[in-house]
């Protein structure tokens, strides 16, 4: 059982619960398994994996061929995307084909990650605004205080 999952059922088993610390659990949890998708893919040869898989489903073979990797290493990192549910696979025999689970999260975040997104660099004038807006809002001016 994870942390989270140990820490909601310990919070839930106290009866007085807060909405607030039920919303913050949530979040929590939804940020891990958010975490936990991202490295699952965050890899060259699994993001490749998912891109062969975006056209419809293959077999390991083509997978194979299309990734350009050993086949024992396709077979890892399939398992590892099958782990997290985002890809599953059809036996049928010794022949598996694999297909992608959750097309929508793939269908958006795969042209996200191959589009280019340049560095901003906000000007040194921004910084101190937002800097001396976040002071303002917390009550300590770092000018009143000789910063």
């Amino acid at each position: 059982m994870s942390r989270s999952l140990a820490a909601t059922r310990r919070i839930q088993q106290m009866g007085d619960r807060s909405p607030v610390v039920d919303r913050s659990l949530d979040e929590q949890a939804n940020r891990r398994r958010a975490a936990a998708l991202l490295r699952a893919m965050a890899h060259p040869v699994r993001l490749a994996i998912l891109k062969a898989l975006s056209s419809g489903p293959r077999c390991v073979g083509d997978i194979q061929h299309l990734v350009d990797v050993p086949q024992a290493n396709v077979s890892q990192h399939l398992a590892a995307l099958r782990h997290q549910g985002i890809v599953d696979c059809h036996e049928q025999g010794n022949l598996r084909c694999y297909y992608i689970a959750r097309p929508s999260l793939v269908r958006r975040l795969l042209p996200l990650l191959e589009a280019e997104h340049p560095i901003s660099r906000p000007s040194m004038r921004t910084l101190r605004r937002a800097a001396g807006q976040r002071d303002r809002a917390t009550g300590s001016d770092p000018q009143q205080q000789g910063g």
